[in-house]
């Protein structure tokens, strides 16, 4: 098995927090994220950087991927 884990970021600007649905678009970005078919990817930390308005707030999202490089699947094209 020859195995690669990196990480990415992503941020996340939410700019009304009462008209969000936060888990759900976190599981957006995590399916996203992926490259190939059995590419996991999970979340490692969600750090609030701050408020961008009254109700708005801006997220840096840390993703963990594993590849399996010897058994990668199809390239995702989204």
């Amino acid at each position: 098995m020859n195995i690669e884990n990196f990480q990415t970021n992503v941020e996340l600007d939410v700019a009304n927090w009462d008209n969000t649905n936060i888990a759900e678009t976190i599981d957006e970005i995590v399916h996203f994220s992926r490259n190939y078919e059995n590419e996991v990817v999970t979340v490692h930390q969600i750090v609030n950087i701050g408020n961008v308005t009254k109700a708005g707030h801006r997220f840096l999202i840390i993703l963990n991927h594993t590849r399996d490089l010897d058994n990668l699947g199809e390239e995702l094209d989204f």
